[in-house]
């Protein structure tokens, strides 16, 4: 049987032997005391029963202030079954005398369990204070291992992260040079594109320096050669010719229709005609015009219906600045920013011109012509 619970069985039996000496005695003070003695006992006990074997196995003081405290109740308990129960003496005065005779015994008991009671105390005392000083112990062996284990995943992390750092960093420097690369190639592209813009931009500023860039293409028709051409500001333009003269016609949307006449022989003579400023027509070299015009860079209309004619169409310089023809309808004699028509040959040639047979460059005149 284990120790403490032999001991809780003794001082169970102890106890009820107390109590009934107290009633067989009348509760004298011993027996009073006995009786506390016991109950304080019982309670240690109780409280320590759980880690008993433990303590047992781990204390030898302990196991050998159990082994005394049972030889103690063992006596007790035979002292009160055997010496104060077994044979109650009858009278009060008997009993009395008995008690006397028997009190230094359980007297001495009951100092003796106190005696026990303080060694059980004081080897649990000692076992927890081994305890705490163990734990204590384990708990500075499990921080020691803590710390070095944090320390070694520490300075793993640590090194992780150099190694991840530096990845990073050679990542980060072949994206800079891959960056570097690709913006010499966009900007070796932006510069080619650049070019060829400031180069369009050249052609277009030459085409738009002679006015208002209207875009004129020939059409070939049986009897009569036509013009079309657009432009927002100055209207729709018609030319329409025959074989002797050719009839041209501005339609601006709001002025109606215009024309007039001009007859040129080959003595140079204007026998009819009207002189117009220069900035009144639509400037833009017509061979530029019609070049940008087959390059598809304006946008421009034309419908040619190939018939035969007698006589082609052509462009032809017409006048120089500076160049003076007579104008018999002004009665003057006018210089070429009226200008004048001239041939590269003596045939004659006759037109009803409008404002739109002519265009300019810088300091010359150019007109289209059948024949």
């Amino acid at each position: 049987m284990d120790g403490v619970a032999s001991v809780l069985t003794f001082l169970d039996a102890v106890r009820k032997g107390v109590k009934l000496a107290k009633k067989v005695y009348d509760a004298p003070r011993e027996l009073e005391e006995l009786q506390v003695e016991v109950e304080t006992f019982t309670s240690v006990l109780h409280d320590v029963s759980g880690d008993a074997c433990e303590l047992r196995r781990a204390s030898r003081s302990f196991d050998t202030s159990l082994s005394m405290t049972q030889a103690c109740l063992v006596s007790i308990q035979q002292l009160i079954e055997y010496q104060l129960v077994k044979e109650v003496p009858e009278g009060k005065k008997t009993r009395r005398t008995a008690w006397l005779r028997e009190v230094g015994h359980v007297h001495q008991l009951l100092q003796k369990l106190s005696e026990c009671r303080a060694g059980v105390v004081l080897a649990l005392s000692c076992e927890s204070a081994v305890t705490v000083r163990r734990s204590e112990t384990t708990i500075r062996e499990l921080q020691r291992i803590v710390h070095e284990k944090s320390a070694d995943l520490s300075r793993t992390l640590l090194e992780s992260r150099d190694e991840s750092h530096q990845a990073n960093n050679q990542l980060i420097k072949r994206l800079d040079a891959a960056f570097e690369q690709s913006w010499e190639i966009h900007r070796a592209s932006l510069e080619a594109t650049k070019t060829q813009f400031e180069q369009l931009e050249t052609k277009l500023a030459r085409l738009l320096s002679y006015g208002h860039g209207s875009t004129l293409l020939p059409a070939v028709g049986q009897e009569r050669i036509e013009w079309s051409a657009t432009d927002t500001s100055l209207g729709s333009y018609t030319a329409l010719g025959a074989r002797e003269f050719t009839h041209i016609r501005r339609n601006t949307g709001c002025s109606g229709m215009v024309s007039h006449s001009i007859e040129r022989s080959p003595v140079g003579t204007v026998n009819e005609g009207h002189s117009l400023p220069r900035d009144s027509f639509p400037c833009a070299a017509v061979l530029r015009v019609l070049d940008a015009c087959a390059a598809g860079h304006l946008g421009c209309s034309s419908a040619v219906d190939e018939v035969k004619t007698e006589l082609p169409t052509r462009v032809v310089e017409v006048g120089v600045e500076g160049d003076e023809v007579r104008c018999p309808r002004l009665g003057s004699r006018v210089r070429a920013d009226a200008p004048c028509i001239w041939a590269s040959s003596p045939q004659r040639f006759s037109w009803l011109v409008s404002r739109s047979d002519f265009w300019t460059t810088p300091g010359r005149w150019y007109a289209t012509i059948r024949g």
